[in-house]
């Protein structure tokens, strides 16, 4: 079973989803994951949203929409 708490895991959720983690760190929560059914939810959870996020984020913006935040941004130079 996993040293780590519930409260454990979820304050270094961000890092493992980012893959910052140290191994046996890692290991500690995937094993707690596991056996977790609130933290493998939260930890999907928050895969989904990066996905999300993730491909909202690989469109380009329309034309219109550049050209009206260059020219926001031109007034605000003056």
């Amino acid at each position: 079973m996993s040293k780590l708490n519930c409260e454990d895991v979820i304050r270094r959720l961000y890092v493992y989803l980012d893959g910052e983690l140290e191994s046996g760190e890692e290991t500690d929560i995937d094993e707690h994951i596991r056996h977790c059914q609130e933290c493998m939810g939260r930890a999907e959870f928050e895969r989904r949203l990066r996905r999300l996020i993730q491909d909202a984020t690989d469109r380009s913006a329309p034309d219109s929409l550049k050209r009206k935040l260059a020219a926001i941004l031109d007034d605000d130079k003056r």
